[in-house]
């Protein structure tokens, strides 16, 4: 890691108002806008939020109607009315045709859904290969994402200043699906990682319902990788990663963490970051935190892939805890980062705690979001920063579907709840993600859908429109 740091929050824009709240407050010297990392403004942001997309109607045939039987005479054959008679033919051969046509509709049906599993011919693919693991919620038969998936996304920007972004997520059928935004020609694209990057020792395998981590790397202004990290059924961290995500998007590939073979406890969550080099002079370094078998939270830094650090002791987290890590200013530079994560308050609940780097890895301005249950897959965490780095909000995703959270600027200001204006009305989310330019991506009604933070009101979002499908 870094040689030490100042834990030392920078001054951020003034808030008042009904979220404030009177907790200690650090000091620090805001530093012009041009001495660190830019964050996408607003005028870069894929769609107008006043024109959303159009969301396509499905238009569901009638059901026929039954025949009409006139009356008749009255009359037998085979000593049955005739009326009766003919009533219990046409019964019988309904019963033969529906039985033939369901047959052949769910043929086609079959037929339809394998022909949209395949690799699409210019080398994108929307779904992927069926998986016996797959893990689904009772009751929810989705057709697009994986009803217990979970949500990634983070974003970069090329050398020529476009911005991009990437969602990622599994599919019903188990695969790993990376949705990817194309600022400069204002289009998304899908790629499915599962059926791309396939081998004897390089096929992915997820774990069902795996937790995602994902982040981006830039140095002397070029974005030169993007990495993705998951689980797979055994509870080892495996990753693949974009060398060249402007030139050559689809050329994802397998990466073994240099040999290093990391394990996590069952339930253990994933999160990962960029730590950017102080002074700008170095590459900087990977980092992904995990929940380890014995408890702990360590922090895997691609300087050491295979003697990962401990960031929080089991004593002071809770066993599968949700993770969120952001950077951080450090000065003028945004070389340190925060980790997010869950203490037990109780035997029935938690606060979301922060924990820092500063050398060494300490507690940092105590509990951010109180009263939470404990953990559970449906308790997520997210976090994203503001203001090009002078400003933090982090998230949690209640498993009731709704969002809280906690504002940094200046002082810690609470959100009870997270507003989403526009968009889809009764928004559920059962999975959450932020990216770094403080986009919010939710996952509800089998669909991926994109917020963006309204800069006036960090406590409500904007819908912009839907990733998936």
């Amino acid at each position: 890691m870094q040689q030490p740091f100042s834990t030392l929050e920078i001054r951020g824009v003034e808030f008042h108002g009904p979220y404030d709240r009177d907790i200690s407050q650090k000091e620090g010297t805001h530093q012009h806008d041009s001495l660190y990392p830019q964050v996408v403004p607003a005028a870069q942001l894929p769609r107008s939020v006043n024109d959303p997309e159009a969301y396509a109607t499905l238009e569901r045939p009638h059901s026929p109607q039954p025949p009409v039987i006139e009356r008749k005479p009255v009359s037998t054959i085979c000593g049955i009315q005739r009326r009766i008679f003919y009533i219990t033919v046409v019964i019988v051969l309904l019963v033969i045709v529906g039985a033939t046509a369901g047959g052949v509709e769910g043929a086609l049906l079959v037929n339809h859904h394998n022909q949209e599993t395949s690799p699409d011919p210019g080398g994108d693919s929307s779904t992927g290969v069926p998986s016996n693991n797959t893990v689904s919620k009772p009751g929810i038969a989705n057709i697009n994402v994986l009803s217990s998936s979970r949500l990634k996304s983070t974003n970069w920007t090329d050398a020529e200043g476009f911005a991009h972004r990437a969602v990622f997520f599994q599919d019903p059928y188990n695969s790993i699906i990376a949705r990817r935004w194309d600022v400069q020609n204002t289009t998304w694209s899908t790629t499915n990682l599962t059926q791309i990057i396939k081998g004897p020792t390089t096929s992915l395998n997820p774990l069902p319902n795996t937790p995602l981590a994902s982040a981006a790397c830039k140095y002397n202004n070029t974005t030169i990788e993007v990495q993705l990290w998951f689980l797979t059924p055994n509870y080892s961290i495996r990753n693949v990663r974009l060398l060249s995500p402007t030139a050559h998007p689809e050329a994802w590939e397998f990466d073994n963490l240099n040999g290093a073979t990391l394990r996590t406890m069952p339930g253990s969550d994933l999160d990962a970051a960029w730590q950017r080099c102080r002074l700008g002079d170095c590459i900087g370094n990977w980092l992904v935190a995990y929940q380890a078998p014995d408890g702990n939270i360590n922090m895997a830094n691609a300087s050491h892939w295979v003697n990962a650090p401990n960031a929080v002791g089991r004593g002071g987290v809770a066993d599968n805890s949700s993770l969120a890590i952001t950077a951080q200013l450090d000065g003028v530079w945004a070389d340190r980062v925060a980790l997010v994560s869950e203490s037990l308050t109780s035997a029935t609940g938690g606060s979301m705690q922060k924990t820092g780097f500063n050398g060494a890895w300490d507690p940092d301005d105590g509990y951010l979001i109180s009263d939470l249950p404990l953990p559970s897959p449906m308790l997520q965490f997210a976090a994203t920063v503001m203001r090009n780095f002078t400003e933090t909000l982090s998230l949690a995703l209640l498993p009731n579907g709704t969002v809280t959270g906690d504002w940094w600027a200046q002082q810690w200001h609470s959100i009870p709840i997270v507003k989403f204006s526009g968009g889809p009305s009764a928004l559920n989310f059962s999975a959450v993600s932020t990216s770094e330019d403080a986009m919010f991506y939710g996952m509800t009604n089998d669909e991926i859908l994109e917020y963006s933070l309204d800069q006036l009101d960090p406590s409500s979002f904007v819908y912009v429109g839907r990733v998936f499908p």
